[in-house]
């Protein structure tokens, strides 16, 4: 049976990763290389993706898409990097569980 409940943009307790932001963070970082074409074709420089995405109420994530697009080699591999996930511990609203919106910024720096 789909899942087709609206997700909270702002619930009493947000959707938490289990171990926190450190964790969180650690695996980001663990999930992103910069391609060598990425590499070879840019100059130094900063681009930021943000990824906006949702909680379920299971915890799983879904609904990863890129919101602002840097390039769209960076946008796949930010949405991959948080799909790539664990569950996460899910959103608390009214005494349940619900699914709930969240978003992630993500900086690559492209090195000369």
């Amino acid at each position: 049976k789909k899942d087709t409940s609206a997700a909270f943009a702002v619930v009493e307790e947000e959707a938490k990763f289990p171990g926190g932001d450190k964790a969180w963070s650690k695996h980001i970082l663990k999930q992103l290389s910069l391609p060598d074409l990425v590499m070879a074709v840019n100059k130094t420089q900063k681009m930021t993706v943000e990824v906006q995405f949702v909680v379920c109420n299971d915890g799983e994530i879904c609904s990863v898409e890129a919101i602002n697009s840097s390039t769209p080699l960076l946008d796949i591999m930010a949405v991959n990097a948080i799909k790539k996930g664990p569950k996460w511990n899910p959103a608390f609203q009214a005494g349940k569980n619900v699914k709930a919106y969240r978003r992630q910024k993500i900086s690559f720096i492209i090195p000369e």
